[in-house]
């Protein structure tokens, strides 16, 4: 009993301190601990508020494609060739007709830019057998069109 009233009194100061170190230290991991977890949560709503603000972005980049698909379905030029056609007009007031188109076309593939670089790398109009009525810009080899539709159906073939 007496080592043991001698270590008691002799080293009470070293266990105490080490005591403390210890609870130092680990309040020190638990402090650690939390504010990482704060950190991962703040970079977790960072990274939502990118993603939706990148999201919204192609939203609008979509929106503005489908709103320039839709003026150029409404162009005076396409009006003019099917009016012309359905008047069966003679092949030279046709010919004429589509040329305004590939104008109308090449414009809107030169003044539509995103980022510096064309957003149309080619617009081409197809009649409902998948033929190749005006288009500028890449040319759409003629089986693609056939492989890509289902002409009958007039709609995208379902992937298998």
């Amino acid at each position: 009993m007496s080592t043991f009233r001698k270590f008691r009194s002799e080293h009470w100061l070293a266990v105490l301190g080490g005591l403390i170190l210890t609870l130092f230290l680990t309040s020190l991991l638990l402090i650690n601990y939390r504010s990482q977890i704060k950190l991962q949560d703040a970079t977790m709503t960072h990274m939502m508020h990118e993603l939706e603000k990148h999201a919204t972005s192609v939203k609008y980049y979509f929106l503005e494609r489908r709103q320039d698909i839709s003026g150029l379905s409404q162009a005076w030029e396409l009006i003019s060739y099917f009016t012309r056609r359905s008047n069966t007009a003679h092949e030279s007031d046709l010919r004429f007709s589509r040329m305004q188109i590939i104008n109308r076309f090449d414009f809107l593939i030169h003044d539509r830019r995103f980022n510096g670089s064309r957003v149309f790398q080619g617009i081409t109009l197809l009649d409902t057998r998948g033929g190749k009525l005006a288009g500028s810009g890449i040319d759409i080899p003629e089986g693609y069109v056939n492989e890509f539709l289902d002409l009958k159906n007039n709609t995208p073939k379902q992937p298998s």
